[in-house]
């Protein structure tokens, strides 16, 4: 059974620790194969002292603000091959821990999660109601966003994962130049680096919001569509050095219309005008809250892109002896594993294989030739 450390980012939050930390405590896990770090993000409310009241609890103080100080913070001091990040607002079903470690049977599994549902206990059922059949739509029912595929994809959501802490150490944990986004970060890093990402459907964890209301949400829209333009930033810098390093000599031209300003287009096209137009035919609310919702998102990424900047320098890192992998198939017919490809997979299946560095979905026929190759595939 692998050592697991969870490690949980906490800031004033007085209203949903306790029930974490009680989810962490009963879950079905051997007790002596799993430590708990809570790291405390300066929190002026009572968030220390029902902490402290959990003698199984490692108590530790992060005075950088910012959840990714305290995650990493946390993880310097995890003694687990594999570190679980949950956040303070989630609890866990007892078989969580179980389910996605289970997950990780091969060296090659860098990073992953299970089902992340939103909760409906907090008194706010229209809001809630909105959130769970959001979510529920966009991951086919499965809760799970590593299924999303977009172009920031493969995405682990932070709120309840799971890394190799080689993985994570070696890529250099979450970036706390991030405000938000750092989790996509670091789950595309992590598959950059060479590793395969999983995702469990019996690893199930509930999260709360505690916003107050319709209001706090949409702002919460907006500030995340202004902060994406920080990830996007980022990214580019990777995308660009590719694409100069395979240019032929002489200036390299610029896309007439940069990838922030096309995305940002392509979320007015297809969440805005799109479910105005679907409220209308169906005279369901549902659509018209989803673009009120993607116009706060929008006009954030539009700010975002006057004014928002990555202030450091991407620098990937690779996995050489993760990298080296081969595959077997049954006919013992060994073809050599494209370095640039990464399989993400569900419950031991392939969900989806990326072309890391063209940052596009491979088109695979047929995916029930490709199911039963990551229990074949050997790390040379």
């Amino acid at each position: 059974m692998k050592f697991i450390s969870v490690i949980v980012p906490a800031y004033n939050a007085q209203k949903t620790i306790h029930k974490c930390l009680s989810s962490l405590i009963n879950a079905d896990y051997d007790k002596n194969s799993y430590e708990i770090i809570v790291v405390d993000n300066n929190s002026t409310d009572k968030t220390a002292e029902i902490i402290k009241s959990f003698p199984e609890v490692t108590y530790v103080k992060e005075t950088i603000q910012g959840r990714s100080y305290a995650r990493n913070t946390g993880a310097k001091m995890a003694r687990g091959e594999l570190l679980a990040f949950i956040d303070s607002d989630v609890f866990i079903e007892a078989g969580w821990l179980k389910h996605l470690a289970a997950g990780f049977n091969k060296d090659y599994i860098g990073g992953g999660q299970g089902r992340i549902i939103p909760c409906d206990q907090d008194g706010q059922l229209s809001l809630n109601r909105f959130r769970i059949r959001q979510q529920t739509e966009s991951t086919s029912g499965t809760n799970i966003i590593l299924r999303l595929m977009y172009i920031e994809s493969p995405m682990v959501n932070s709120a309840a994962c799971m890394y190799r802490k080689e993985a994570f150490h070696f890529v250099g944990g979450f970036d706390v130049l991030l405000e938000r986004h750092e989790d996509i970060d670091l789950s595309k890093r992590v598959s950059l680096a060479g590793y395969d990402l999983t995702a469990q459907t019996q690893a199930v964890a509930h999260v709360e919001y505690h916003g107050e209301g319709w209001g706090s949400y949409f702002m919460r829209s907006l500030s995340e569509g202004y902060t994406k333009q920080s990830y996007n930033k980022k990214w580019q810098q990777y995308f660009t050095t590719l694409n100069h390093n395979e240019a032929p000599e002489g200036p390299v031209k610029k896309p007439l219309i940069p990838d922030s300003i096309r995305l940002n287009y392509y979320l007015v096209k297809d969440e805005i005008v799109f479910n105005v137009i679907r409220s209308l035919i169906k005279w369901d609310s549902y659509y018209f809250l989803k673009a009120i919702n993607s116009t706060f998102k929008a006009t954030g990424r539009a700010l975002g892109i006057i004014k928002n900047d990555y202030r450091g320098r991407f620098e990937p890192r690779y996995q050489e002896n993760v990298l080296n992998k081969s595959i077997i198939f049954q006919n013992n017919q060994k073809i050599n594993l494209d370095t640039n490809l990464r399989f993400i997979n569900q419950d031991n299946e392939i969900l989806y294989v990326m072309n890391i560095e063209k940052n596009d979905f491979l088109k695979f026929n047929n995916f029930k030739a490709l199911n039963g190759i990551l229990d074949q595939r050997t790390i040379q």
